[in-house]
């Protein structure tokens, strides 16, 4: 899935928590789909490279109960210029400017058509603590799968781990179930 908006800055559970309170809901996909370090092949598509992107959120914001959508703006304006949610709101202040609406009808009028998509390159731990992820289980397998360093030491590592590469809905920060789909094909370092 790819971002509408692409946000600078760190992803906190505090951040959450001001989307939640104004009515709003985010689901959180971890992307480990791809190697940090190199691309990537899938099984019977040698010829098809996935490229090498690091761990990322791929997250949609959506309505919930009730939601408040100019507090919801201000509470992003409010935040450090590091926040990510400050940059969503920058987002919707450049596009209302070029569509010459209000900030807010313009996030309404979006978030009423559809989610909007947004990627997280960055997150502390309390939204998804990767390094926490047992290995042997699929997310903790794909981790490992998305952080191998070395092609040879990628190709040699265990047939489900490298099946085990792709989007992860998260429940909580140590908690995360594959997502219906995708390629669930064994994957080689991509050697060109």
């Amino acid at each position: 899935m790819a971002g509408e908006y692409r946000c600078t800055g760190t992803l906190r559970s505090t951040h959450l928590d001001i989307i939640a309170t104004h009515g709003f809901t985010l689901n959180i996909l971890l992307d480990l789909s791809h190697n940090a370090h190199f691309e990537t092949v899938s099984e019977g598509r040698p010829h098809n490279p996935v490229m090498a992107k690091p761990i990322e959120l791929d997250c949609q914001l959506a309505r919930g109960n009730a939601p408040d959508y100019a507090a919801f703006l201000a509470a992003c304006r409010a935040e450090r210029v590091s926040s990510p949610l400050y940059h969503f709101s920058r987002h919707m202040m450049a596009e209302a400017r070029a569509a010459n609406i209000t900030e807010e009808q313009h996030f309404e009028n979006t978030i009423t058509q559809r989610t909007i998509k947004i990627e997280f390159p960055q997150f502390n731990d309390t939204i998804a603590a990767v390094n926490m992820l047992v290995e042997g289980t699929a997310a903790g397998d794909a981790v490992m799968a998305a952080t191998t360093e070395d092609m040879d030491d990628f190709d040699a590592l265990p047939q489900r781990v490298r099946e085990s590469m792709g989007m992860y809905q998260r429940t909580s920060a140590t908690s995360f179930t594959r997502t219906a789909g995708g390629d669930r094909t064994e994957r080689t370092a991509y050697r060109g």
